[in-house]
């Protein structure tokens, strides 16, 4: 068993990628962590695009935010987050609505 902190949840993100890299192509979209002069090959952030969708997560310490958002003329029209602690299997959903009301 993993233990829970956010060693483990970055190496779930590069195993994700790295299965998904070839299905996905471009509509895949990872960013890594470090500055300028210096990169890190610790994932910070995968986004994932499909026709007007949009899935995101984001690494925060050892939390992890994930939104899924449905995009029309360049506007999310609906938007639905979720945040955890990594191993807690308590998600908290909160739906959301962004752009023209």
């Amino acid at each position: 068993m993993l233990r829970s902190n956010s060693t483990d949840l970055r190496l779930l993100l590069k195993a994700l990628c790295e299965e998904l890299s070839d299905t996905l192509g471009d509509r895949l979209r990872v960013q890594r962590g470090g500055s300028r002069f210096k990169k890190s090959e610790a994932i910070s952030s995968v986004q994932i695009t499909m026709a007007s969708d949009q899935f995101e997560a984001v690494i925060d310490g050892s939390d992890l935010r994930c939104t899924v958002g449905h995009f029309s003329g360049g506007f999310a029209s609906v938007t639905k987050t979720l945040t955890s602690t990594y191993g807690s299997s308590n998600f908290s959903g909160t739906p959301g609505r962004s752009g023209p009301q």
